[in-house]
């Protein structure tokens, strides 16, 4: 499992293979790595922003998903988000395959939605 207890009370960002998730049919904190934490207002770290500028080519989400997960003040995982990120000019830059299964099935979750995040230009 995930030692989640230096995190209590917070909000961590944590990464998992893909193909590890579709093995699964779910998310499994033992095979996740911590990315870091997410507080309101602070902005996603360069290592975060340059592993889902490498998600985006050629395929979005191909090959690692992320994930947001509430710590308690005991450091016990308690909830897992799917993670939306919306860069700056309100482009979304992760969270594709969330949404598209949201609009296909027609059954919504609570997504932790990150917005304004400053991003490298897509197009240059």
């Amino acid at each position: 499992m995930l030692d989640l207890r230096g995190y209590a009370g917070q909000m961590v960002l944590v990464g998992q293979l893909a193909s590890a998730f579709r093995a699964h049919k779910r998310i499994d904190l033992a095979r996740c790595y911590l990315l870091g934490t997410l507080a309101d207002g602070q902005d996603l770290s360069a290592s975060v922003k340059a592993l889902i500028e490498d998600l985006d080519v050629p395929e979005p989400e191909a090959d690692e998903l992320l994930w947001a997960v509430q710590v308690d003040a005991s450091g016990v995982p308690v909830r897992v988000y799917p993670l939306v990120i919306i860069d700056t000019q309100e482009r979304l830059r992760y969270g594709a395959d969330f949404l598209e299964a949201v609009v296909q099935t027609g059954i919504a979750t609570e997504a932790m939605v990150v917005r304004g995040v400053q991003m490298a230009d897509p197009e240059g």
